[in-house]
């Protein structure tokens, strides 16, 4: 398998969400839809950040060394 695609669940007010957008907290831990907890960084969500901060599930694929290469919002 060369690409893995996971789909996880996010829910961040701005103001919880705002650590990450600043970057003084690095990685996310999201729950996925098949019941694992993921762990991401969080740069992969800024660009999906509003003033009521960040909802709806995201599709993450990673490479076969579990870097991820992109984050698309699904729902």
């Amino acid at each position: 398998m060369s690409e893995q695609r996971i789909l996880v669940q996010v829910q961040f007010t701005y103001e919880e969400f705002r650590p990450f957008y600043e970057g003084r907290a690095k990685e996310v831990v999201a729950p996925s839809l098949d019941g694992r907890y993921i762990r991401f960084p969080a740069s992969a969500l800024r660009p999906f950040l509003t003033h009521n901060g960040i909802s709806g599930v995201f599709a993450l694929k990673f490479d076969k060394k579990n870097k991820l290469i992109s984050t698309d919002r699904i729902k």
